[in-house]
């Protein structure tokens, strides 16, 4: 089929990821996108204790050298030159940032319970509608 006898993904073209929220699941989902090869960055990262969430990236064994941290969300996905964005938060906040994420047309994982309150659904569901790109809802 083309293939060599081992598929390497070497020809997608990197994709610089932000984290919004970089907790235990978001930090499991890089290092499986690691180990996958799927030439994905870390470049930028909003979260509420960037000093921790840089030391558990970096002992993962991820690169954090070219990592951004970013005191500002809307800042970050302005200006931070993103591919994708992880959305790992709290579940409360997960509504809040993906409706940024959603306006701005870029690509997310949004972790999940996504919401506990159906007018933060339908508010996102909106959102969505109005968006040109794609959402993951992971289920670890």
């Amino acid at each position: 089929m083309g293939y060599d006898s081992e598929l390497a993904y070497d020809y997608f073209d990197r994709k610089n990821i932000g984290i919004i929220g970089c907790g235990v699941r978001a930090r499991s989902l890089m290092a499986t996108l690691r180990r996958m090869n799927m030439n994905v960055k870390i470049v930028a990262l909003h979260d509420i204790d960037a000093p921790r969430a840089l030391r558990d990236l970096a002992a993962d064994g991820e690169d954090v050298s070219e990592i951004r941290v970013w005191d500002d969300a809307d800042d970050m996905l302005d200006n931070g030159g993103l591919d994708g964005v992880l959305i790992a938060t709290r579940s409360e906040e997960h509504v809040y940032f993906a409706k940024k994420v959603l306006a701005r047309n870029i690509p997310m994982v949004l972790e999940k319970p996504i919401t506990y309150l159906e007018d933060e659904l339908c508010e996102l569901r909106e959102a969505y509608e109005k968006s040109e790109k794609k959402v993951i809802i992971s289920f670890p």
